[in-house]
């Protein structure tokens, strides 16, 4: 049996074979069919703590995608404050990190995140970011993330963009020109205070999303298949009948999943993991 995990940058879903106990990608090529059928119950999708890889669960759960144990258990980097480190074991390496303060353009709003220095412009994909820049270089995790509040309160900016002000976005995205007002701006701003990256320039994601997206129709059935268009951030657009939709796929994360193609590339958890860190 699949369960289904999550949606990766690339536009494949990643899922864990409990047959064969292992993570696998499921690629999705755009112009191609899929169709997927999701379980009425949610399970809890596992955890990626404590340093042994993927640890499968599937307890039943209501709500998120994971049990009170797993939420506990994971890489909980994502939650990180700047206060106290969630994961000790990893705190050591975490403390010689270079991270990377982000600004994200989605639609009208304005996003800071961190990530790790060579995951920016996956990051930026993963928000579904119409367009981004590097804003600042850190070394260590605590301070990236006070350095990420600081800056968003210097620029006004968002450290969390909901699904709906996203899914509002579609087909919204601003104009390169209103765009790198913004980030001469967000840079004015920052030169007072830190030494921003000589080679950062504002990037354009917008050709890597199906065209039209604001036509798309907002589709939540348990059953989804049709001709696959593209990804923007966790969006999911495909063709059906003549109509075009948009699934929010990671409100399927932990429904067990039967595809109709069950051909399968199985993905190494280190690369699964990686996919998955801030």
């Amino acid at each position: 049996m699949l369960q289904f995990i999550r949606y990766l940058p690339d536009g494949a879903i990643l899922c864990h074979n409990s047959d064969k106990r292992k993570l696998e990608s499921i690629p999705l090529l755009k112009g191609e069919s899929f169709s997927f059928q999701f379980s009425n119950w949610r399970y809890c999708t596992g955890h990626f703590g404590g340093g042994a890889g993927y640890v499968p669960c599937a307890k039943p759960i209501t709500r998120g995608r994971q049990c009170l144990s797993c939420m506990k258990s994971d890489v909980l980097c994502y939650k990180c404050t700047g206060e106290s480190c969630f994961m000790p074991g990893m705190a050591e390496s975490c403390a010689k990190g270079e991270w990377s303060i982000y600004l994200a353009i989605i639609g009208d709003l304005s996003k800071v995140g961190v990530t790790s220095r060579e995951r920016v412009e996956t990051r930026l994909l993963e928000q579904g970011a119409d367009y981004g820049m590097e804003l600042a270089r850190v070394t260590g995790g605590l301070e990236s993330r006070k350095a990420e509040r600081v800056i968003a309160d210097l620029l006004g900016a968002k450290m969390v963009v909901s699904k709906k002000k996203k899914l509002d976005s579609l087909g919204a995205p601003l104009p390169l020109e209103k765009a790198q007002e913004i980030a001469a701006g967000a840079k004015e701003k920052l030169a007072a205070y830190l030494e921003q990256p000589t080679e950062s320039e504002l990037i354009s994601f917008i050709s890597h999303y199906p065209k039209a997206m604001g036509a798309a129709e907002l589709m939540e059935d348990l059953s989804l298949g049709g001709k696959f268009l593209g990804k923007k951030g966790t969006f999911l657009f495909f063709e059906s009948n003549g109509g075009k939709y948009v699934a929010e796929m990671s409100s399927f994360e932990g429904r067990m999943i039967d595809i109709a193609d069950d051909a399968c590339q199985a993905e190494g958890n280190s690369v699964a993991i990686n996919r998955l860190h801030v």
